[in-house]
This record gives C-alpha cells, structure tokens and sequence, in this order.
C-alpha cells in the first residue's frame, strides 16, 4: 500500500478490517491509528462526494478515493456519516493523537477537515497538538476560499502565531483574498518578535516580505527581501534569493527567462539539507511552480506550463507540506484547466473544473470570480465524456 492517504489496500473495507486488527493487537502503535482515521475519512468521502454529485454525473461504482475524484459542484450543506472517523479518534489512545491526520485531512479532504478537527482541538486528549490542529483548520477553511474563516482559527495558535499568521496572510495577499491593511497588521505582530526567530524561520519571514512587495508592485522591497533572505543564515537563503529575483522581472513581462530560473529552483532544492517537510520551508514550493507555470504559459510555452502544474496529481507524504501545498490547488487546477481548454483538451478541462469547483466552495467576495470562471468552463464542457476510471 501507499502511505499519505492516496491508497490503502485493494478496498477500502479490507484496509480498514486490517488496521483495526492492527490498533487492536497493538493499541499503542500511533502510525496504525492514524492511517486508520485516515482510512475512514477517505472511505466516507466517497459518501459525501456522491451526495453532493448531480446532473447523472455519478459513475455506477463510485471509486473509493472520492474525495480526487470529484464529480460535480458542492454547492449543498450535505456532508456524509463521519461517525467512523469519529469513532477512531475517540478510541485512539492519548499518545496516539497524532497531527498527521489534521494535515492530511486537511489537503484532501478540507471540507471534512472544517467540520471534524474542532471536536479534535477541543479534546483534552489532543491538547499537545493543539497548535498543529489549529493550523491544519487554518489551511482547510483556507483551501476552501474562506481566507477570513482561516485568519480567525490561527489567531488561537499558541506558538508560533505570529510567523503562522503572517504566513498566511501574505500568501492570501497575494492570491487576492487578504486585504492589504490586514497583512500589514499580521507583519507588524512578525516584526514584534522578528530578532528572535530561528534562521529557518527569518529566511521564510524575508521571504514573505518579497512576496508582500511583489503583490504591492514594489521592486525595491523585493530586491531588500532578496539581500536579507541570503543574511538569514539557513541553507536555503540563496535558492530563495534567487526565487526573488525572477519576481520583477515576470511583473515586466520578461516570462521566459524568470520561468527557466524558477524551474531550474525545483532541481536545486533537493540538495538542500533535509528538514521534516523534505525541503525545509515549505510554503515558497507551490508558489514558484504557479508563478513559473502562469509565466510559461504566458510565453506561449503551454506543454512546460502543464508540466510545472502536475504536481496536484501527485504523492507528497510530508503532512506538513501537503496541508500548505493543499491550499494551492483550487489555483493551479484553474490555471490547468484553462490550458487543457486552450488546447482542445476538452474531457481534461472538464475534470479540472470540477475539482475546483469541489474544493474550492466558500470563497471571500475577492476571489468569488474563480468560482464563477470555473461554473462557466464546466458549463462550457457540458456533455463531454468523464476521463477514464471516474
């Protein structure tokens, strides 16, 4: 079997009848309980997904990963019988409370995520993952569109809040769903205690100032972000340096070269030290590859762009990288679809609309046209057949 939550077994009740065999030999085991959990969201997403399916879109054997097969627009309130889900983290033993299985259901299922990981942060038992909970909730309502919803949860994060906030904020910034005098409030908490961050994490605030400055329309802030990213003192100061730099050029239309450079950083990071998340700060991974794809296809490189958005269909098992990277999809999934649409590929657009339209539910009013985009392409692939094996 694969681990990360793609795919268990060769049924979802044979891997569920195995993991409960294996929490019951072994109570203890926290890896068992929490791929059981995870086991039983995915299972119950396939309940949720062809609840919200309509249109005779549904095939007549669901498959059993619903929740990367999404077949229609979840504009309903319905929500399937989480009460297996529930019922293994009430069972799991206190060190079993594990903060993998927040992320996780966080990347892949967000909508359950919004619903389930309150009960889990109000648990007495989960109180030394609290803030890990809180931040899987954050990035959840923040997959969802709902950038305000996702600000509100981590503002109860105990350590740790104001780089998680600021994080957060700049990204939405940046997509357009955070106004800019709430990123600065964000940015001032972050400065407060700024001298006292780790070298990691001065490096990703350095950053986060160039992306702030980029989304501002402020090539010197970007280019002061690039000269102290590289005094940070952690390894990947200067491939984030180096990011930084394409930053300006892209806003003036130079696309290629900034693209090449951007791409060139996915090979160059894997030589970096290895940290928990594989490359040591997470958050700039997705947001190179969607700049770097929108700038390829923008210089008319629409095979390259494809290929710098693919990673959505792909198995990532750090759960800390996945749930960040998760709240990139609804974008990079739209990005996709308008190129398979742009090429004539017509049964892939159609699929890409509607993941969008299934993740991507509640979004602030700023971005509530990628909803409306998305519901006109979908509507645009009326008719064409659903890709092999929905």
């Amino acid at each position: 079997r694969a681990t990360g939550g793609l795919i268990y077994g060769t049924s979802p009740e044979e891997t569920i009848a195995e993991l409960r065999r294996t929490v019951e030999l072994n109570p203890s085991f926290v890896p068992a309980w929490a791929h059981l959990a995870q086991a039983l969201y995915l299972k119950d997403s396939v309940g949720w997904a062809a609840a919200v399916a309509g249109g005779g879109d549904v095939p007549p054997e669901a498959p059993w990963l619903g929740e990367a097969n999404g077949w229609a627009d979840p504009t309903v309130e319905t929500l399937p019988d989480l009460s297996g889900l529930r019922a293994a983290i009430a069972a799991a033993p206190t060190q079993a409370m594990d903060p993998r299985v927040g992320y996780w259901m966080a990347a892949s299922a967000p909508q359950i995520a919004t619903f389930v990981l309150p009960e889990l942060a109000r648990d007495p038992r989960g109180e030394r993952i609290h803030d890990d909970t809180q931040r899987a909730r954050a990035w959840a309502w923040a997959s969802r569109g709902a950038w305000d919803s996702a600000l509100a949860v981590v503002g109860s994060i105990r350590e740790g809040r104001p780089l998680d906030g600021y994080r957060l904020a700049t990204i939405g910034g940046w997509i357009g769903g955070v106004p800019d005098e709430v990123v600065a409030t964000w940015k001032r908490e972050l400065d407060a205690v700024r001298a006292s961050l780790s070298p990691r994490d001065r490096a990703e605030a350095e950053w986060l100032d160039g992306l702030d400055a980029s989304a501002a329309g402020d090539s010197a802030g970007v280019s002061v972000a690039a000269v102290r990213v590289r005094k940070a003192g952690d390894p990947s100061g200067p491939l984030l340096a180096r990011a930084l730099g394409t930053f300006e050029p892209i806003r003036q239309g130079q696309f290629r070269p900034a693209a090449d450079t951007l791409a060139q950083l996915e090979f160059d990071r894997r030589w970096l030290p290895s940290g928990e998340d594989g490359w040591q700060i997470p958050a700039p991974i997705p947001v190179h590859r969607l700049m770097a794809a929108r700038a390829l296809a923008a210089s008319g490189d629409t095979v390259a762009a494809l290929r710098q958005l693919n990673w959505i269909d792909g198995v990532d098992l750090a759960a800390r990288r996945v749930a960040i990277m998760g709240v990139f999809r609804a974008y990079a999934l739209l990005e996709r679809a308008r190129l398979h649409e742009g090429r004539g590929d017509s049964t892939l657009a159609r699929y890409d609309y509607e993941q969008l339209l299934r993740r991507f539910d509640r979004p602030v009013p700023s971005l509530a046209w990628i909803r409306e985009e998305a519901q006109q392409g979908h509507g645009r692939m009326q008719g064409v057949a659903p890709p092999p094996g929905e």
